[in-house]
């Protein structure tokens, strides 16, 4: 399904709200499912709601500092400029989320 949507996403649309799309709907959703599932797997009676309810401050924080940067980087006009941020914000941010998610299988692994 990424492998239709995502190409899609990126030519239709601007490559900001694209993005913003799929990692703020898209991947978040199926990977709160995922670790919903998880997390059901080890016996924990988690709901979508608790979830959404747990994550609530950090998302809101990623969705705030993704629109200061659009905003900061949309008043000077420099659209390579934020396409290069962008993936630059995905790599930093890649490994730190790699690393909680696996803290959290281990923490809910030992309970």
């Amino acid at each position: 399904m990424d492998a239709l949507i995502v190409p899609l996403l990126f030519v239709y649309s601007n490559l900001v709200w694209a993005f913003a799309i799929y990692f703020g709907l898209w991947h978040s959703f199926n990977h709160a499912l995922v670790m919903l599932r998880y997390l059901r797997s080890k016996e924990h009676a988690v709901s979508f709601g608790w979830f959404f309810k747990e994550s609530f401050v950090f998302s809101l924080l990623s969705y705030l500092g993704l629109l200061f940067v659009y905003n900061l980087l949309n008043a000077y006009g420099n659209e390579e400029l934020l396409v290069s941020l962008l993936f630059v914000v995905i790599a930093v941010l890649t490994l730190p989320h790699m690393l909680v998610v696996e803290k959290l299988y281990s923490w809910w692994d030992k309970k």
